[in-house]
């Protein structure tokens, strides 16, 4: 019984970690298009990284979280 204690957290984790991964590589080519579209409309890339956190932020909210931390740390 005790075992289950000690493994249970590490099986939770890694089930979320996998998750997470696949509802991101689900939501790049999405991700890709929409910057593209900024950058090449003339935003600077901090500018559309939040422009594109923000549009996909309902769909794929994982990426967004994402791109807004990279934003974030580029200023």
């Amino acid at each position: 019984m005790a075992g289950w204690a000690y493994v249970a957290p590490r099986l939770i984790l890694q089930w979320q970690g996998a998750r997470r991964i696949q509802n991101i590589l689900a939501g790049l080519p999405d991700v890709l298009d929409v910057l593209t579209m900024c950058v090449a409309g003339g935003l600077p890339l901090a500018a559309s990284l939040q422009r594109t956190a923000l549009q996909l932020n309902t769909v794929h909210p994982d990426l967004a979280r994402e791109l807004d931390i990279v934003r974030r740390q580029m200023s």
